[in-house]
């Protein structure tokens, strides 16, 4: 049973605002089904499982050989939120994770956005996109949360390259 705060749940409802900033009601979904995987109480989840599921509508979770689905995932992303990124506009590495995120953050930063990792402890990954003006917050919450640390932590790829 995965025991939450009600600080960690102000957190992850936080945390999802972050995610679809530009979407109340889509952030809202997104924290009651965080709720809803909470209640049916899956043994083998902890509280990144819960969190994770809940907001794939508003990130990317892909095994580590399928960026290619990610690059796709993330531009849809940027068009849900009318972002005129076109994360094609030139060849990212698809061979280096590391070039491959460093590549979509220096797109991404002259829109004042930054990509963030959120490890999986698995061989995938998972990323999403927020405001740059959001990251002191988003680190704050992930930190409430317990991601700050340990086998899930959440790094912004801006200060790696912008």
């Amino acid at each position: 049973m995965t025991t939450v705060t009600q600080e960690q749940l102000a957190a992850a409802k936080q945390f999802c605002h972050f995610l679809a900033w530009d979407n109340p009601q889509l952030a809202e979904q997104c924290f009651a089904a965080f709720e809803v995987s909470l209640a049916q109480d899956e043994p083998s989840f902890d509280l990144f499982d819960h969190l994770r599921m809940s907001v794939e509508p508003v990130c990317s979770f892909v095994d580590w050989n399928e960026l290619d689905i990610m690059q796709e995932q993330l531009q849809s992303i940027l068009h849900a939120h009318k972002i005129p990124v076109q994360l094609d506009s030139k060849p990212l590495n698809l061979k280096s994770s590391e070039k491959f995120f460093t590549g979509i953050q220096e797109m991404l930063c002259e829109h004042e956005l930054e990509l963030w990792i959120w490890d999986t402890g698995m061989s995938m990954y998972c990323s999403f996109i927020t405001r740059r003006e959001d990251d002191y917050q988003i680190d704050q919450a992930a930190r409430k949360l317990g991601f700050h640390q340990g086998p899930h932590v959440m790094n912004g790829i801006a200060g790696y390259c912008c």
